[in-house]
């Protein structure tokens, strides 16, 4: 298995990071991080895109969107409503 890719996260520290879809020009993760300068650690959701720089060919990823936790409680509360919605999505 190929060591997954690191995303291009600037100014937080990247503690762990999980890919939830990489398919064609899209990249969806969920990223623990960590702000060092007000030693507060969070939870975000970031969706980048490939580009292609005009100039020089050079392909990277651009941040799209991201979604921001700061709170553990509030990321309980996430789970447990995605928990809740996928229960009624089954049905």
């Amino acid at each position: 298995m190929a060591e997954e890719e690191e995303p291009p996260i600037q100014y937080y520290e990247i503690i762990k990071h999980k890919t939830i879809s990489k398919r064609g020009r899209w990249w969806t993760l969920l990223t623990l991080l960590k702000d060092t300068e007000k030693d507060q650690t969070f939870l975000s959701i970031y969706k980048f895109q490939k580009r292609t720089n005009k100039s020089t060919d050079e392909k990277y990823w651009a941040k799209h969107s991201s979604f921001r936790i700061n709170n553990i409680k509030h990321a309980q509360t996430l789970v447990e409503s995605l928990k809740d919605l996928m229960d009624t999505w089954e049905e």
